[in-house]
């Protein structure tokens, strides 16, 4: 199916929220109804259901020549979380890739360098094996969104890291589609109108729990409570494939 503009995914969440006046005169605007539809594609960007993209290391800047233990990405790759890692001799992505790398914490791989902080490490492997990650402080104006990324071992040539993220799309109109299926247009839809229903200071339990009754519970979690980036927690990031 076709996928819909946020013009109709707003229609029927004005639908949910009874502000549907037929002479159009709405208690949300379409313009705060724009900017409460991108917080929340925002929001629920971790979610199961959001499409992944893929951020070649030509992008991220996540080249790492020989004995470099770990590197701060040098672009904004949009993503508030990275699903998988993957090493490549090519900055540049060419599909299919290789294999995710096991993911663990910082505080694991940085036990696995076994470093004594007074000599470098230097590289005795030709390919990593563990990576991890972390949001990094950016102290520049720019407001570019960095990660420190982390590869084990330290390798002794040139290779790259390739990145497949959960990236939330935002549109810049009403007109404009989010990339989202018709099925989880219609969530977007409920969690939109509920927002609109407070706006309108709608305070009635039933009513605002009827516009949320078909919504996924990891969605309504991910985009009103415990939205606390559990990922990057480092009791949390250890992936495992076996």
């Amino acid at each position: 199916m076709t996928q819909e503009t946020g013009t109709q995914i707003l229609a029927r969440a004005r639908i949910k929220c009874q502000d549907n006046d037929a002479s159009s005169n709405y208690a949300v605007s379409d313009a705060t109804a724009l900017i409460l539809l991108n917080d929340i594609l925002v929001a629920v960007s971790n979610d199961v259901a959001v499409k992944p993209k893929w951020v070649d290391a030509s992008t991220s800047g996540l080249t790492f020549t020989a004995n470099t233990a770990s590197k701060v990405t040098t672009a904004d790759i949009n993503a508030t979380e990275i699903e998988s890692f993957h090493q490549s001799g090519s900055s540049t992505i060419t599909q299919p890739l290789s294999p995710a790398l096991e993911r663990v914490s910082v505080q694991e791989i940085l036990a696995m360098y076994d470093a004594d902080g007074d000599n470098a490490i230097s590289g005795q492997a030709s390919e990593w094996t563990h990576v991890a990650a972390e949001k990094a402080q950016n102290d520049t104006s720019s407001g570019v969104e960095v990660w420190r990324v982390y590869a084990y071992p330290v390798i002794n040539r040139t290779r790259y890291i390739h990145l497949r993220v959960p990236a939330p799309v935002t549109i810049a109109a009403l007109t404009d589609k989010p990339d989202v299926d018709t099925v989880n247009s219609r969530v977007l839809s409920s969690l939109l109108a509920y927002k609109m229903a407070k706006l309108k200071k709608e305070t009635s339990p039933s009513f605002l729990q009827g516009i949320l009754e078909d919504v996924p519970a990891e969605v309504l979690k991910a985009a009103f409570g415990g939205a606390v980036r559990a990922s990057q927690l480092q009791d949390h990031v250890i992936q495992r494939g076996d």
